[in-house]
């Protein structure tokens, strides 16, 4: 899988499904009992817990593409899940959007993912690629 920008500039979850079949990874919703979603290197899937919201789906489907990327495997590291943000963060967030919302929202990391429409932990993932934690 090659890392290239969508054509939207905050995709919506039909959007990264397509992107992720495009990388020849299958997406499947069904009950997961420990977590909210997972990568699967040996089947090229990502499986994602049904109940969540759409921001949580679009958030969470990033992330994992992210790890689907980077050719991780298995339980990971914190520092293979941070990458993994930042990844979704690359995909999810647009630099000028981003902007917009720090500029009517402030620094709150809730209030820039409600306005974003993405969880806090792709914030904080887009503040780490550009280098801004307040």
């Amino acid at each position: 899988m090659h890392m290239t920008s969508l054509p939207d500039t905050s995709p919506d979850l039909t959007r990264l499904v397509e992107h992720a079949h495009e990388s020849g990874i299958r997406v499947w919703w069904r009950h997961l009992d420990d977590c909210d979603g997972a990568w699967s290197a040996p089947h090229r899937s990502i499986w994602m817990r049904p109940d969540l919201t759409s921001r949580e789906s679009r958030s969470l489907l990033a992330h994992e593409l992210g790890h689907a990327y980077y050719g991780d495997s298995g339980p990971q590291s914190s520092a293979a899940e941070s990458r993994a943000w930042r990844y979704a963060a690359w995909l999810l967030i647009d630099g000028h959007a981003y902007s917009d919302a720090e500029h009517t929202m402030g620094p709150h990391l809730g209030g820039l993912a409600e306005a974003l429409d993405v969880t806090t932990s792709v914030v904080e993932g887009f503040r780490s690629l550009i280098g801004s934690a307040p």
